[in-house]
């Protein structure tokens, strides 16, 4: 169970979260000024982190989803406490968060593929971005935008439905790569159905 409050703090003003531990240390973690519908969702997330820990058990998706994108100074404390990763310093880099650079940096380090398959991977790229756009925060995107990517590729830019085969399985496999590398917690791509003919 995690606790919120309202408090002042060496003359801030804001929120605090007070808690304790999956060693049943008492913890607290500063949130700052911000809304009370900001502060719950971050109560809520913390107080299932440490439920999970607790029980040795995985958290809810959206609890694990939501500390894996924070930044700065509450993932640190996170992390500094056992219900967070570290940032690794990919994550923090533009080719670790968002699509178009991801998407390019994977590509240049694929220097075991034959050119054919660079040329493919670089289509999925342009239709990917040409969606999504260049800037998308990897973690933002969700297997139901995989899905309506899948329908706007047939019915949006008419492409066959080969093509489209195609341009989906080297997307799922970029972001299989993604979860490998720890970009992801999961690959959205995953229960797309695509044809193995392909």
């Amino acid at each position: 169970m995690a606790s919120l409050y309202r408090e002042k703090d060496r003359g801030r003003d804001g929120y605090r979260i007070r808690f304790r531990d999956h060693l049943q240390k008492q913890r607290s973690l500063w949130l700052g000024d911000m809304s009370k519908r900001s502060a719950e969702t971050v109560q809520r997330h913390v107080a299932e982190l440490v439920r999970a820990k607790k029980a040795n058990v995985r958290a809810e998706t959206d609890s694990i989803k939501w500390a894996e994108s924070l930044q700065g100074r509450i993932r640190d404390r996170l992390a500094e406490i056992g219900l967070a990763s570290a940032i690794r310093a990919a994550r923090s880099q533009d080719e670790g968060r968002l699509l178009g650079p991801f998407l390019a940096s994977y590509i240049k380090q694929r220097t075991d593929a034959k050119p054919s398959t660079i040329t493919n991977y670089n289509h999925a790229k342009r239709w990917l971005i040409d969606y999504f756009g260049e800037r998308k925060i990897l973690a933002e995107i969700t297997p139901a935008d995989c899905e309506r990517w899948q329908r706007h590729l047939h019915e949006g830019d008419k492409l066959a439905d080969s093509t489209v085969e195609k341009i989906l399985k080297r997307a799922k496999a970029m972001f299989r790569y993604a979860t490998k590398d720890r970009l992801l917690e999961e690959n959205p791509f995953l229960e797309l159905k695509i044809s193995s003919s392909v």
